[in-house]
């Protein structure tokens, strides 16, 4: 794979209205060796936090992302003068105003969750601050965006739990590559 030079490349410092900017990206998961550098050259383009998506609902597992997670979390920890893990606000305004990189996970859907709503407060407290109710296909809480077009049955009675206990715990309930009726279900 052939790299990219990023010394030439403007920072989003450069421009005047996102130069006190606090910005989110997300990213799809890779060896850590490989997330620690990508996440290095972003917090060189002025980046101060991003969102790691750590399961998507076609692996998604809950031992394998508990595994995933704390892969990830002891990764990063490693490098303290580069990363911040993201636990609240104020953690991703020191990663900015130390030049360092706020890092918080996501998940693509709700299946990590499996059947057990106990998991939503654990995932939580390792980070997880967000997940979308369906990735595109059908799952135990919602119809995805891509099936709805055939027939969106909305958000399930666990989906409508899983909101409930989402909104109890703080974690955002995301909506995107969700149907209609299932994204309208959470809100």
């Amino acid at each position: 794979m052939a790299t990219v030079d990023r010394s030439t490349m403007a920072s989003l410092a450069d421009i005047a209205s996102l130069a006190d900017g606090i910005l989110c990206d997300m990213l799809f998961p890779a060896p850590p060796a490989e997330i620690e550098e990508e996440l290095l050259a972003r917090r060189r383009t002025g980046y101060s936090y991003t969102s790691l998506t750590l399961a998507q609902d076609n692996e998604a597992a809950p031992s394998q992302v508990y595994s995933a997670l704390a892969k990830m979390r002891h990764a990063l920890s490693l490098h303290p003068d580069d990363f911040i893990l993201v636990d609240s606000v104020d953690d991703i305004r020191e990663a900015k105003r130390t030049g360092k990189i706020g890092v918080g996970f996501h998940f693509q859907g709700s299946e990590a969750v499996g059947r057990d709503l106990a998991n939503v407060g654990a995932y939580y407290k390792l980070g997880v601050r967000w997940m979308l109710m369906a990735y595109n296909f059908q799952n135990n809480v919602g119809t995805g965006c891509i099936e709805a077009q055939k027939n969106d049955g909305g958000l399930s009675a666990f989906g409508r739990d899983l909101v409930a206990e989402m909104n109890r715990g703080g974690m955002l309930v995301g909506c995107s590559h969700s149907g209609y009726r299932t994204a309208m279900g959470a809100w």
